[in-house]
């Protein structure tokens, strides 16, 4: 065997020196070509060690021939024992159970022409499956199904640093705590509208010189107090009450508009005075490379207020939210699918019980000096988010945008157990859950596949479409039925399918930022403005009245007798708007609605008309009507019907003029 067996190793280097003679000669074939030559010969010597013939060359040589027959004659003439040992030497494996099965002799084809007889036939020069043959298959990891049994992580306890619920100041009563302005005072303090009102006013005297028109007759700037910023932020909630195309209408005197409460809470060019002076951080600290600097100190302010002030429950979602603007900024984002395309994005963190927003950030694009770790983006919000509840066995919900094994392996590891479907093409995804498009073809609605890595579940569920996620809080054995509706015979029905308990506890937990958007949606504070600041403090008045309406539901709850905090049974977060608005106001529940001048009745006179001393001087009615001249005065007619500046002395007696029946000028 040993002379034989370089028969087909000469052949080799043979063939090889004539490639490298013709590669001199010609220019060299393409290595493809050189490469595939020689796994074709180095297929032939494996195939004749192996007591086989080669399935990609067939008869090589007549050499090669001359010692199949050799070796065929040998393999004939031995007993049975001695012809397994040779199979089992020069055949092992699969050739060897396949002879036993089998032990009927192949059909013999006739020789090449100049050559004996051979006892077995090749296959040929097919190159494509011949080399698949020699293919070393890639292990595939298997998944598995329901029934398969899971070893789910062993969760940590839920141990937070406080009790969940409301935390109250120590120096507040909580029997005092009874309307709605006492909890939104919480978020925005006296100290904190104390100081905005002193930057406002330090703002106003640096613009005023420029702007007169926002001061007084003299042209000077009237100082504003934490009680008008109140009703300013009051007619701004009014305003999202009552929506109207225009907000000069709220002060209109036409019919349509007439009686609206705005001019009761503020007159209309001290709210444009205001609205145009304010400011929330101190105009002479302002960094010019902080894209937030116009709120900065404000946020932070508010941020630790939302978080002393309240211990979420065991599960939180981490969300985006857009705040609806079309301004024109460095941190104005674009996102195509969502409802509000245009506008500031926000990362937030929510109590999924009930919406309360924790923390929140703010995004301001990608930084040079700030840029993502190599994790990703939504790696790094959720860490930087969760922070304050680390180590305390917090259950974490997010979508695919943050969704990757590392996130959910390194939140494990802080105690933070998470959930949130996930693109197949995270980096770390497991290679047997991928592909779900294929796998779902012909599954039953409902079939399930999973495989777990270390404390990380990969789960994939069919629906609609699959269903890709991973979580270290679920088993994958826990499922349970939902209805779904399928046609049948050209019919609608409903059936039940199994559902995987983590997708359920998904859909049930993520929704904390959605149901806060819900709230924050109702009646919306939010005003269309110029600048982008004044957008975002907005959304904090937003923000601070639904949290203030969280904590007054949960203390309520806590004090179910106390009279002062009845209300309806279906109290929502417009009611508790418009209360808190009338509060900030300082309006009555019921009232009759206010009038600037009330429709003149054509007539009678009903009411005495009396003349009166005013301190200021106008133009008289009569003289400018009948001969536009503008000639002040300063005696008027006092009746609500008139309220004009007229002439009453001995040359000249407007105020007779006026009052009689037959004045054309009067406007009926």
């Amino acid at each position: 065997m040993s002379d034989g067996s370089n028969a087909p190793e000469s052949c080799l280097l043979t063939a090889i020196k004539t490639e490298e003679e013709d590669e001199k000669e010609h220019g060299g074939h393409p290595q493809a070509e050189v490469a595939e030559m020689c796994c074709q010969h180095i297929n032939t010597i494996n195939d004749y060690n192996s007591g086989e013939d080669s399935e990609i060359g067939g008869l090589s040589s007549g050499e090669e021939y001359e010692l199949d027959r050799e070796l065929d004659e040998d393999f004939r003439d031995s007993d049975s024992d001695d012809d397994n040992n040779a199979e089992t030497q020069h055949s092992p494996g699969p050739a060897a159970d396949s002879e036993e099965d089998d032990p009927e002799p192949e059909p013999e084809r006739e020789a090449p022409e100049g050559m004996p007889e051979r006892p077995c036939a090749g296959r040929g020069r097919g190159r494509g499956r011949g080399r698949a043959s020699h293919r070393v298959n890639q292990p595939v990891v298997q998944t598995y199904s329901y029934d398969d049994s899971d070893m789910p992580n062993q969760l940590p306890s839920f141990r937070p640093v406080r009790q969940p619920g409301v935390h109250l100041d120590a120096q507040v009563t909580r029997s005092a705590m009874t309307k709605a302005i006492d909890f939104f005072k919480l978020f925005f303090t006296d100290a904190l509208l104390l100081q905005i009102c002193t930057y406002t006013n330090a703002y106003a005297w640096e613009q005023i010189l420029r702007k007169p028109y926002y001061g007084g007759k003299d042209g000077t700037w009237k100082e504003t107090s934490p009680d008008e910023l109140l009703r300013l932020m009051a007619l701004v909630m009014f305003c999202g009450l009552v929506p109207v195309r225009s907000f000069y209408r709220y002060w209109s005197t036409k019919t349509l508009y007439h009686g609206m409460w705005a001019r009761s809470i503020m007159s209309r060019d001290r709210f444009k005075a205001l609205m145009a002076m304010l400011h929330v951080v101190d105009p002479g600290a302002e960094d010019e490379r902080d894209k937030l600097r116009k709120v900065t100190g404000l946020l932070e302010t508010f941020k630790v207020t939302c978080k002393a002030l309240y211990q979420p429950f065991q599960h939180v979602a981490v969300d985006e939210r857009m705040v609806k603007s079309k301004h024109r900024s460095g941190i104005q984002q674009y996102i195509k699918n969502k409802p509000t395309k245009w506008g500031i994005k926000l990362w937030v963190l929510a109590d999924s019980l009930n919406g309360y927003t924790y923390d929140f950030d703010v995004y301001t694009g990608r930084k040079l000096n700030d840029a993502p770790s190599e994790n990703g983006l939504g790696y790094d919000v959720v860490m930087r988010l969760t922070r304050s509840l680390a180590h305390q066995g917090y259950h974490v919900y997010f979508d695919n945008f943050y969704t990757s094994p590392k996130l959910v392996n390194d939140l494990f590891q802080l105690q933070m157990p998470s959930c949130g479907t996930t693109a197949e093409n995270r980096r770390g995804f497991p290679e047997s859950v991928k592909k779900g498009k294929e796998w779902v073809k012909g599954k039953d609605r409902g079939a399930m596949r999973w495989v777990r890595d270390n404390c990380c579940l990969a789960l994939q569920w069919k629906d609609n479409r699959p269903v890709t996620l991973l979580s270290s809080i679920h088993s994958a054995n826990e499922f349970l039925h939902v209805q779904r509706r399928e046609k049948f015979e050209h019919k609608w029905r409903c059936t039940r399918v199994k559902q995987p308990k983590a997708i359920h506890d998904y859909n049930f937990y993520m929704n904390g930022v959605d149901r806060s958007d819900q709230l924050i949606g109702q009646s919306t504070a939010l005003r269309k403005c110029m600048r982008w600041w004044k957008t975002l403090f907005f959304h904090m008045m937003d923000i601070a009245v639904v949290n203030s309406f969280i904590l007054f539901q949960i203390h309520r709850a806590a004090y179910p007798d106390a009279a002062a905090l009845k209300r309806p049974q279906k109290y929502s977060v417009t009611e508790f708007r418009e209360e808190l608005v009338r509060q900030l106001a300082g309006l009555e529940e019921y009232g009759d609605p206010p009038v600037y001048e009330p429709v003149q009745n054509p007539g009678e006179f009903v009411t005495d008309h009396i003349p009166c001393v005013s301190d200021t001087k106008r133009n008289c009615r009569v003289c400018y009507d009948t001969s536009k001249q503008a000639l002040k005065v300063v005696t008027k007619c006092d009746a609500p019907q008139c309220q004009v500046y007229l002439h009453i002395t001995h040359d000249k007696n407007c105020f007779e003029a006026w009052h009689t029946k037959n004045y054309e000028h009067r406007k009926n």
